[in-house]
Parts: structure tokens; C-alpha cells; sequence
């Protein structure tokens, strides 16, 4: 097929052979765009394009409008630019749709980001229409986990049928829908890191303000990554720390800190490599304060699902009193898991944060099995898991829970793992508020738009608002106090989650203890959609 392309033979006549002939064609323009000649590029893009049409298969050429986006940007043809932009995005989604499989659809949706970056770029810098590039922005975050999120609710209002059509891909929401949307004391600061540049909106109900700060990519994702590691290590050199903390604020707050308001709620809907950051503990390079003690904070993998958990929020019925459901190390299977460690304070802590709600149900060691955990989360306002995550990097769906082991004689009643595709099946219809008080609970693998296949992910698709997870690997009794102090402001203060944890992080920051002041205590923690 690729020589008769080149000679100008006959194309094959078959139905096979033409699309043979039509994926050569793409491959042949893919070849001529890389070495620079765009031209012959668009006339190979073009006959693919028309052979896919004949074949009536136009969304695979999803691959040759995209070559054909790159040459009109590369020649600066703006016109044709914008009408092919159009195009290729319309085809992006129709494509996915075809992707049943959730991994292959994260995969792909990661492999295609630089798309949403062109669109970004050209809106943003080519066209000056900096809210056109915000919908573009939105578009590229977290699409997966907003299909996931939404087929949960569709399963649920038609009464668990999981026979929902897999096909059926989400819309992200458009600018007017989502400050619609947005609670009136909250404001969102939405990033998207480009080659060349950082882009950065603050979003109100009412106002949308943009800014851009010149640095390169490359050099942010250096940045991030030595003050993760500094954060990180509190044993390693920390004179740099302040100041590396306060270099960050200069380039992720600092140029829009004139449009955010302290008094109200900030959700950072972050992007690639800030998804690594603790922005809790940014520092101002005026004040010295941490950004925490200026602003309640939390994280949003896109602003779209931001609005949607906060509606699912507001459907749960508030209740007087919560029913909590505490879980603290249970006694997993040591063979199995044999380099994790004893948490030596987690079942304190399960203990303490359980004395702090008249409704209980407290389940320790033995009694920290999968079945009980299981049917209790669903009878439960608010969870408290104060146990080990562990991370399957092959397959995230087998990520999980180890838990207590059952056995009915000589047969295991379960596995004593609760794995990830098992929390997002169940339907946690009360569940309002889940705490991952383990390691690493709001990382994982990183996919580029999507964001972390983390231990928060499935709790978010079986209909869970708000999580509180953790950035890194935590100290045990430092985070049992701060997890204390955490649920006594939430039931004494009557605090929502985003503020309690904000006055426990404050406490330990600036609190008497030397050694609890340094981020690494207490700034892992994140509330992910908070309300």
C-alpha cells in the first residue's frame, strides 16, 4: 500500500486492503511532518482521510486530521487551524467511545495530551482567548475518571444494572456550568504546564482571570521534584527548604494571589507534575507563612468533577450525628505482605478517632476483616482507614487493602485484600467523608491528564465526595496526632473537612514539638474535593 502511495499504482479494491492502504497513508504523512514537509504530509493525510470516508470508518482517521492540526500550527495557518482543531477533537471523543476497556481508554486519553496542549497553546497564545483555553485545559483532565464516575450513578439510579453501556463517554463541563455549579464561597486555581510556559486561572461563580508564567516545563518538573524530595526527607540537608518553598509560591501562586480571596475555599485542580506538590506547604516569600495558614485548601482532579462530587455532596442527607466506621491495623497476611511493617500507632489512633463520635463501630486486628470492612463502609457517614496501601504498578485495579485473613476450617473465605475494582463496584450512596490514613494513598501511577491511579480513585467512583489520602510514605505517630486533632475539630468545631485538617496541619506546623514542624508531619495529607 505504501508504494503504490509513492508510484501512484493502483490501490487495492477490497475492503481490507483500503484500509491497509489508508493507515500507510497516515503513516507516509507522519514521515513527511517529522522531516519538515508539510505539504506532501496534508496530500498523504488527505488520501487517507478520503479512503477511511469511502469505508465509512471516518472516525479512524482520527490519526490523519491530527497530522494534518501539527502542519496547518507548523505553518501558522491560523483559519485552517481553528477548523481542523474542531474536527479533531470531535473525533478524539468519538474515538475513545470505541475504547471499552477502562486501562486502554487512561492509556490512550495519556498518550494523546499533547493535542489538548496544542489547543491550549493556539487559543491561549495564537488567538489571545485565554477562557477558550481553559475549556481545552478542562477537557484534558480526568476524562476516565469522570466516564467511571458517572456510569457508578447511572448504575446506581437504575437500580444496579451494571449492564450500563461502557461506550457512553462524559462531558467535561463548559466555563457557565461549572461557576454555576461551584458553591458561592469557592474559588478554583486550575494550571496547565506547556513546554515554554505555565498557564493559570483563578475561577469564582462569578469571574475567570488568567495569567501566564514563562518557564519551561522541564525546569518545573525539576523544581517540583527537589522540593518533593526535600519535603520528603526531613533527616536529609534542609537549609534550602525555605527557600525552595518560597520559589515554588513565587511561580505556582504569586502571579494570581491578587485574584484569590483568603476568606473563601481553594480547590488547585493541578497538572502533570504539580500533581506531586504539597501546596500546603508553599511559602510566601513576604510573610513567611505557609500557604495553609492563609487559605483552606484541597485538590480537584479537574474543576467538572470538582462541581459533580460537590452536587453529590449536597445530596447526601446531613444527619445530626455521623455514623463512623474506624478500622486500624488489622493483622494481614504476613507471609503475603512481608516487607510491610507493623503500624505501631494505628490502631491507637483508630481507638482515639473512634472516641470522638458517639456512633461508632471500631474494628481492630482480628476484627479488621474483608467482609466486615466491606458491609460496614456502606452503613457509615464517615471512614477512617488507618492501614497499610499497597500499589500494583502493572495493574492499578489490584491495588488494595491488606486486611485480616478468614478462614472456615481450611478454606480462606477471603483474601484479605480489598482490592481497588472492588471498592469502586461497591454503592456507597451515605458515605460522605473517607480518610486513607496509610502511605501514599493519593499517589500512584501517574497518567498524563488523568492524574494518579490512586487509593482515592475508586472510593470517588463509588460515589464518595470527599477523601482526605496522603503524598508520600507517613510517620505513624506523627500522623495519628495530626488525624486525632483532624476529627476532633470535625466533631467538636463542626468543621467541614478542608478546614479541620487546615487548623490540625496549622497545629503541628507551628506547634511546640521541633521535630512535627517540618512538612514531611503533616503537609502529605490532601482533602481531594473537599467540601
Amino acid at each position: 500500500a505504501t508504494r503504490a502511495l509513492q508510484t501512484g499504482e493502483s490501490m487495492p479494491d477490497n475492503a481490507n486492503g483500503r484500509e491497509i492502504a489508508a493507515n500507510a497513508a497516515q503513516q507516509l504523512g507522519d514521515i513527511y511532518r517529522e522531516a519538515g514537509a508539510c505539504d506532501q504530509a496534508i496530500q498523504n493525510y488527505d488520501k487517507s482521510i478520503d479512503i477511511y470516508a469511502q469505508l465509512k470508518i471516518d472516525y479512524y482517521s482520527y490519526a490523519a486530521h491530527r497530522g494534518k492540526l501539527f502542519c496547518f500550527v507548523l505553518n501558522k495557518n491560523d483559519s485552517a487551524t481553528e477548523e481542523e482543531l474542531a474536527k479533531v477533537l470531535a473525533l478524539f471523543d468519538e474515538y475513545r467511545a470505541k475504547i471499552t476497556d477502562e486501562n486502554q481508554r487512561v492509556s490512550f486519553f495519556a498518550n494523546q495530551q499533547n493535542l489538548y496542549d496544542l489547543a491550549i497553546y493556539y487559543e491561549a497564545v495564537r488567538r489571545g482567548d485565554a477562557n477558550r483555553a481553559y475549556l481545552h485545559s478542562e477537557e484534558s483532565k480526568a476524562r476516565a475518571l469522570l466516564d467511571e464516575i458517572q456510569r457508578s450513578t447511572r448504575v446506581q439510579k437504575k437500580n444496579n444494572d451494571s449492564q450500563v453501556d461502557p461506550t457512553i463517554i462524559s462531558r467535561s463541563m463548559s466555563l457557565a456550568e461549572i461557576q454555576k455549579g461551584m458553591p458561592a464561597n469557592t474559588q478554583i486555581l486550575q494550571y496547565a504546564m506547556l513546554d515554554d510556559r505555565l498557564i493559570l486561572w483563578v475561577v469564582t461563580p462569578s469571574a475567570i482571570h488568567a495569567t501566564t508564567v514563562p518557564v519551561r516545563s522541564d525546569e518545573l518538573n525539576q523544581t517540583v521534584h527537589t522540593f518533593f524530595e526535600m519535603v520528603d526527607n526531613p533527616s536529609g540537608d534542609q537549609k534550602e527548604l525555605p527557600a525552595k518553598a518560597k520559589n515554588l509560591y513565587r511561580i505556582l501562586i504569586a502571579p494570581v494571589e491578587s485574584f484569590l480571596d483568603k476568606s473563601q475555599y481553594l480547590c488547585i485542580v493541578p497538572d502533570k507534575a504539580l500533581n506531586y506538590v504539597p501546596f500546603q506547604a508553599l511559602m510566601s516569600p513576604a510573610t513567611g507563612r505557609y500557604l495553609i495558614e492563609d487559605y483552606i485548601l484541597g485538590t480537584a482532579p479537574s474543576a467538572t468533577i470538582f462541581v459533580t462530587m460537590g452536587a453529590s455532596a449536597r445530596s447526601k442527607a446531613e444527619r445530626s450525628e455521623e455514623q463512623l466506621l474506624s478500622v486500624g491495623n488489622p493483622h494481614f497476611n504476613r507471609t503475603e505482605f512481608e516487607t510491610l511493617p507493623d503500624l505501631r500507632s494505628a490502631a491507637m489512633e483508630a481507638k482515639a478517632v473512634s472516641g470522638l463520635y458517639r456512633k461508632n463501630h471500631m474494628l481492630l486486628h482480628d476484627e479488621a476483616t474483608e467482609t466486615e470492612v466491606r458491609s460496614q463502609i456502606a452503613l457509615s457517614d464517615v471512614v477512617h482507614l488507618a492501614m497499610h496501601y499497597v500499589v500494583n504498578d502493572q495493574m492499578e485495579m489490584l491495588s488494595g487493602f491488606p486486611l485480616t485473613p478468614e478462614m472456615s476450617g481450611a478454606q480462606n473465605v477471603t483474601d484479605g485484600f480489598l482490592q481497588s475494582y472492588e471498592i469502586q463496584s461497591l454503592r456507597l450512596a451515605r458515605t460522605r467523608l473517607v480518610i486513607l490514613s496509610g502511605c501514599q494513598t493519593a499517589t500512584g501511577r501517574q497518567y498524563a491528564g488523568e492524574g494518579a491511579m490512586s487509593a482515592a480513585r475508586p472510593f470517588m467512583i463509588a460515589g464518595v465526595p470527599t477523601v482526605v489520602a496522603t503524598l508520600w510514605p507517613i510517620d505513624s505517630e506523627a500522623s495519628a496526632e495530626l488525624m486525632i486533632s483532624f476529627h476532633a475539630h470535625r466533631t467538636r468545631d463542626h468543621l467541614p473537612p478542608a478546614e479541620a485538617l487546615r487548623r490540625a496541619q496549622i497545629e503541628m506546623a507551628r506547634g511546640d514539638d521541633a521535630t512535627y514542624q517540618h512538612p514531611y508531619y503533616w503537609s502529605a495529607f490532601q482533602a481531594i474535593r473537599s467540601e
